[in-house]
């Protein structure tokens, strides 16, 4: 299947050739032994978060929505638990409000790609320990680990390579270019009917993921899609957003090939 690139866009300047290796860089596995709460909803960053945080050696549970985060974070004890802002049932935010008036204490770190000073700034208001940007960046989340987790021998391993499989990694892959394909559609359909928050909300995930494959252009492109959209300039938003969606074209008809 050929996905339309036909917009004469800005997305269209910018180079053909994603380099998903550019994620692989050199990094150092902690080896560390402690429980983990997952709380995400998406499926390819539950995938992402599990692997890498299963390489140190500490344990993954996970929880699909707030309200299940929420109930699971009261019946266990986790050393860290890691929150999604933007999930259903509960989002983070009341989810972690729920937890500070309950006297849970476990630190908690927003999973989110709303990282404006503003946002972290509310983040910490609320209760949050600290946040995690999406696309996440190994260094940051394995030392966030190593603060929180039993540190094992003070062993590590270099993760040039298990990055590299990662990033390849045929199923994770498979997962990110299908949500993709629906994006791709859903953004058509909302450009056409006007539906600025549906756009927001599938554009936000394409923001969060993206980076993990290599395809920066297509966060940079999200990112300012948002910003537009947020702010309530629509026509600029629809520009840009139509500008994103030639890309992910762009991005889907390279992978179709």
């Amino acid at each position: 299947m050929t996905w339309n690139t036909s917009n004469n866009s800005k997305a269209s300047e910018l180079e053909n050739k994603p380099n998903p290796d550019s994620v692989a860089k050199a990094q150092s596995i902690p080896s560390l032994s402690g429980d983990v709460l997952l709380v995400e909803d998406n499926k390819v960053n539950q995938h992402l978060f599990t692997f890498n945080i299963e390489k140190t050696g500490a344990k993954v549970d996970l929880a699909e929505n707030g309200q299940e985060g929420l109930q699971k974070a009261l019946s266990n004890h986790y050393d860290l638990i890691l929150m999604d802002i933007e999930m259903p049932l509960m989002d983070g935010k009341e989810v972690m409000s729920s937890l500070v008036q309950l006297g849970i204490n476990t630190p908690v770190y927003a999973l989110t790609a709303n990282n404006m000073p503003s946002d972290i700034a509310e983040y910490s208001v609320i209760g949050f320990r600290g946040t995690l940007s999406k696309p996440v960046e190994l260094t940051i989340l394995y030392q966030i680990l190593g603060q929180h987790l039993t540190n094992c021998n003070d062993k590590v391993h270099n993760t040039a390579q298990r990055d590299k499989i990662l990033v390849q990694d045929p199923k994770i892959r498979a997962m990110f270019y299908t949500d993709l394909a629906k994006q791709h559609s859903e953004i058509t359909e909302y450009i056409q009917e006007l539906n600025y928050s549906e756009l927001i909300k599938v554009i936000h995930v394409i923001n969060g993921l993206a980076g993990n494959f290599g395809y920066d252009e297509l966060t940079d492109l999200a990112a300012e899609s948002l910003r537009f959209l947020r702010n309530k300039q629509y026509q600029q938003a629809i520009q840009h957003c139509s500008s994103l969606n030639q890309k992910v074209a762009e991005v889907l008809n390279e992978y179709n090939d």
